[in-house]
């Protein structure tokens, strides 16, 4: 079979491939920090381990494991889900979309490799997929997106690792490992890796503090989509086919949604519904397009035994070249927590509860380094590198500072120089009893909730108020029905940013008066961050904030807030 490629395939540049040496391997979070500055200016980038893979026996053993975990005595299976590859011309409103949906079959490993390999040999016809070049491979998907609809299975969002459970990381030296899942980068471990913020998640999250297994075959595709909360992700490849990546850039991210917007769906959405529907992950357009219109894309190939990591805000997309097994789960580095907040507020927009609380992530962080913590946690400890150590938490360091300081600006600005009101814990058990939180769900700075989108959250941005937020009082004579659009009518709870934006609007008329919370720790926590200001000789001016204990009369505002 003759294909021949398309020009704009092979002048899409390559995403950069990465070595790491023994020594550099030993510490995954480390080494992603090590190459992100440059990495994450293709979005995408590969990176092929110095060790060896695991044993392909092992690995489908893991599997089998995982697949039947619900039900250990019975056969290892799974179920999968049919993708439209190419579109009805009068049926497909939108030719971008594809659709996606339950097949409500299930197969064993061995079945949907046998019906993958029947599938890819009634493409190929006379030629098999090592006689062809990646890039004919990728000219015939292309193709085929193009013309009469086929179909193919896709198995994702399986939970479970084909690598082996391992003993606490570190715990085998780099030089002692004989393959790849004894070292730290077993997907198993690598979310709650030394270095990744992650690790202060309290509860499991599936797919993103551990692993999911992807198993595909020849076209099956993943539509082009930023991580959960624009995380990292680490993606591994175990046996079978290769996967064709196409990555974006953070800094294109913005022209990519419009391209999406305007090519894909004619303009017939806004910018909130572009990323809401790119959420759906049903969106499959063509790198050729991005192109033409300057938008930068990068391309790679990962085979088996090699790694790929997208990083934050970056869209991605691909397909499988045949029968393939991987898995992927999320990380983050400090990096990640610059974006954050944006990420958050972006999420909150199209409805989406957040999955972690990054201010939460961030304040753990930044509190571990210091050498007394409150009884309430446990300090982890650290090792590696001091150089390492020393970028990541100078980082960290002052992304603490910064929020604490503009907390410690904005408390001052909203209560006109009076005491901020410490929330104790006695009183969220009382809120939790009596209002619609459900018990035990607050925004607790050492025990989060299993359900972030449950705590005091801000009615203009959606972001889950961690360590302070402020309630507009309701005594006012001022208009709030002519002064304030809806979005600051629906509820009272505001973080301190956005009741700064309120205080601002409603300055000329009276102003208003605002009731502001704090976690019953924060005077500690701000001791801190003013220790590290002056560690870090950052020229923080701090004005003296006062304290006081929450009353009654403050109690009964906060439940008819949260009520509200």
């Amino acid at each position: 079979m003759e294909e021949e490629i398309f020009p704009w395939l092979e002048s899409l540049p390559l995403a950069p491939e990465y070595k790491p040496t023994l020594t550099e391997f030993q510490d995954p979070i480390a080494y992603i920090c090590k190459i992100e500055k440059v990495a994450s200016k293709f979005g995408i980038c590969k990176i092929i381990p110095p060790v060896s893979p695991s044993f392909k026996k092992t690995v489908i053993s893991n599997l089998k494991q995982s697949l039947s975990s619900d039900s250990p005595n019975s056969t290892p299976t799974f179920t999968t889900r049919i993708q439209e590859v190419g579109f009805h011309r009068r049926k497909n409103f939108h030719p971008v979309q594809r659709p996606v949906w339950q097949s409500f079959k299930t197969y064993t490993l061995n079945q949907f490799e046998r019906k993958a390999k029947k599938f890819e040999n009634d493409i190929y016809g006379s030629s098999s997929n090592t006689d062809l070049s990646k890039l004919k491979v990728e000219t015939m998907y292309w193709k085929a997106q193009d013309e009469k609809p086929i179909y193919v299975e896709y198995a994702n969002d399986i939970p479970g690792s084909a690598f082996n459970e391992i003993m606490e990381q570190g715990s085998i030296g780099i030089n002692s490992v004989k393959n790849l899942g004894e070292s730290a980068w077993n997907l198993r471990n690598v979310a709650r890796a030394k270095g990744s913020l992650l690790k202060f998640v309290k509860n499991e999250i599936l797919g993103v503090t551990s692993p999911m297994i992807y198993i595909g075959m020849m076209f099956s595709w993943f539509a082009w989509h930023v991580e959960d909360h624009d995380l990292h992700s680490l993606n591994y490849m175990h046996i079978g086919g290769c996967k064709t990546w196409y990555g974006i850039p953070i800094d294109a991210a913005v022209a990519f949604e419009d391209v999406i917007r305007t090519h894909g769906y004619s303009g017939k959405i806004s910018p909130i519904e572009t990323c809401a529907t790119l959420a759906q992950k049903t969106t499959v357009m063509s790198p050729e397009i991005l192109h033409k219109v300057g938008v930068p894309c990068y391309r790679l190939v990962q085979n088996a035994g090699e790694f790929v990591v997208t990083f934050p805000r970056a869209y991605h997309s691909g397909f499988s070249h045949g029968f393939n097994c991987a898995e992927a789960v999320n990380i983050a580095t400090p990096e990640w927590l610059i974006l954050a907040r944006d990420a958050a507020i972006r999420r909150a927009s199209i409805n989406l509860a957040p999955l972690v609380s990054h201010y939460q992530l961030l304040y753990d962080q930044a509190l571990s380094f210091c050498t007394s913590m409150p009884s309430t946690t446990t300090t982890p400890q650290r090792s590696g590198p001091k150089e390492n150590l020393k970028v990541e938490e100078d980082l960290v360091k002052q992304i603490f500072i910064q929020d604490v300081f503009e907390n410690n600006e904005l408390i001052n600005i909203l209560g006109n120089g009076s005491s901020i009101t410490i929330l104790s814990q006695e009183v969220l058990d009382f809120l939790s009893s009596t209002s619609h939180i459900p018990r035990g769900q607050n925004f607790s700075l050492f025990n989060e909730p299993a359900n972030p989108s449950n705590m005091f959250s801000c009615v203009r941005c959606g972001i889950a108020c961690y360590a302070c937020c402020s309630i507009l009082r309701p005594s006012q004579a001022v208009d709030l029905q002519s002064c304030l659009d809806r979005n600051y009518q629906r509820k009272k709870i505001y973080c301190l940013q956005h009741a700064f934006e309120v205080e601002q609007r409603l300055r000329s008329i009276g102003g208003v008066q605002w009731l502001l919370l704090c976690h019953q720790d924060y005077p500690w926590i701000e001791a801190k961050a003013k220790s590290m200001a002056k560690e870090l000789d950052d020229g923080c001016i701090w004005t003296d904030i006062g304290y006081k204990h929450v009353n009654d009369q403050d109690t009964k505002m906060i439940q008819s807030a949260l009520d509200h």
